[in-house]
């Protein structure tokens, strides 16, 4: 499945750029997450003021990596 462009960004007090996927509907509760050089940071798009989890920036990247190895592997199973 091709990679698609983030349908919700929103910046927050302070400065991080918060995405949602486009593979969530924009009436669909997802989670958000936001980038900077060191972390990834994660929120609920439920409850935007809420809490966050902050994970180190090669844990996001290994996890996305692993995501998207598995969406690949099993469009082509389906192929």
């Amino acid at each position: 499945m091709a990679r698609k462009n983030p349908t919700h960004v929103e910046t927050d007090y302070r400065g991080r750029r918060w995405v949602k996927s486009s593979f969530s509907a924009p009436t669909t509760d997802c989670v958000e997450v936001a980038c900077d050089l060191e972390r990834a940071h994660i929120r609920s798009s439920r409850n935007r003021n809420g809490d966050t989890l902050a994970v180190p920036g090669a844990a996001w990247s290994a996890l996305v990596d692993f995501a998207a190895a598995r969406d690949s592997a099993t469009s082509i199973r389906q192929s």
